[in-house]
């Protein structure tokens, strides 16, 4: 079964998006601050959604910051 984690500001968003996938069986975590992820934790997801307007960080910079 596939791991998923979905990262997004918005938390109605997270738990809209994690309610869809785990319908489709989907082992799915949500982030909601990014900066506090543990790096090397991020190789156990197979898929990460990752939304790109953060005000922390923009997902375009947290790719280029992980890209494992």
């Amino acid at each position: 079964m596939a791991r998923i984690l979905v990262i997004d500001d918005e938390l109605d968003m997270l738990i809209l998006i994690k309610n869809i996938l785990q319908k489709e069986n989907y082992i799915v975590e949500i982030c909601q601050h990014p900066l506090a992820l543990d790096e090397n934790k991020l190789s156990k997801y197979d898929l990460i959604l990752l939304d790109i307007m953060m005000p922390d960080i923009d997902g375009m910079s947290f790719c280029k910051k992980n890209p494992k």
